[in-house]
């Protein structure tokens, strides 16, 4: 038996996967918003801070909004909080540039410093940095409060005269804890946020539009999942893009399984009864 979806339904790509190219990602109204908000603290050097419900999107946004950005007008710096320090901050820019970081943090500095200068005023580009998982910056044992004091440092390159970068800080709904930006450490870095926005799991009505794009992203009909399987995955997903992804693709593998063209609604009823999803990814 052939237990390549792609090839079994003849896809041109696998549907319900992170790969799915932007042209074909679900933008509802909440996105489109979002997505607005990022172009424009990219064009104007503003912080922005991005937050939402685990499997909500965030990172498919980001996605979206850096692949459309002109490479030839800005420079896209992308680090993930999952194993942060200070030097790291700007240890990972330059080797991102293939420049060398120096080794002491006095002069990392200085170096950061002048190649954002170089990219913004020699060669007149937009910089770009996004901090992904930043939720994880309390997290960062011992370096936690310099890590922030680093934050403060980016915004403060010119002293006060205007962001020299627009800086993105992306992370789960814990980013506003006490112990993260909440806290009062942090007031002097908040104050600083421009904007400020925020994911959420879809609607009900909007999950069937979101099944649809990434059917149509994969070549295949529109109708291929029935109502009521829709419905199902409606209401058990809870509207998370990322569970409703799992389901949708258990529902694929049944349907290849019975050699049917149509997932239906007892096909995903079966996902839950066999308990072939974990419980903390679904809605009751």
């Amino acid at each position: 038996m052939n237990f390549n979806i792609t090839e079994h339904f003849k896809f041109v790509r696998m549907p319900f996967s992170q790969k799915i190219p932007v042209d074909f990602l679900y933008r509802n109204d909440k996105t489109r918003e979002i997505l607005n908000k990022l172009a424009f603290a990219a064009a104007d050097n503003r912080f922005l801070v991005l937050s939402g419900p685990v499997g909500t999107g965030k990172s498919t946004i980001l996605r979206c909004f850096t692949e459309e950005l002109k490479q030839d007008e800005y420079q896209v710096f992308y680090i993930s909080c999952s194993a942060m320090t200070p030097r790291f901050f700007y240890f990972a820019p330059l080797v991102q540039l293939g420049i060398t970081p120096k080794f002491y943090m006095i002069n990392l500095k200085e170096q950061f410093n002048k190649e954002i200068i170089r990219l913004t005023k020699t060669l007149g580009k937009k910089v770009v940095y996004i901090v992904d998982e930043a939720h994880r910056l309390e997290q960062a044992a011992h370096f936690k409060n310099d890590c922030f004091e680093e934050i403060r440092f980016f915004l403060n390159i010119e002293y006060d005269s205007g962001n020299p970068l627009t800086l993105i800080l992306c992370g789960q709904d814990e980013i506003w804890d006490r112990r993260c930006l909440g806290g009062a450490k942090c007031k002097a870095i908040v104050q600083r946020v421009d904007l400020a926005c925020k994911t959420e799991p879809l609607a009900v009505k909007e999950v069937a539009e979101y099944v649809k794009a990434h059917l149509k992203s994969a070549g295949a009909a529109e109708n291929m999942f029935d109502p009521q399987a829709v419905r199902l995955i409606a209401k058990r997903s809870g509207g998370i893009p990322r569970v409703i992804n799992k389901i949708c693709t258990q529902g694929l593998l049944y349907a290849m399984a019975q050699s049917a063209s149509v997932v239906t609604g007892e096909m995903i009823s079966n996902i839950f009864t066999n308990n072939e999803l974990p419980d903390l990814v679904l809605s009751n």
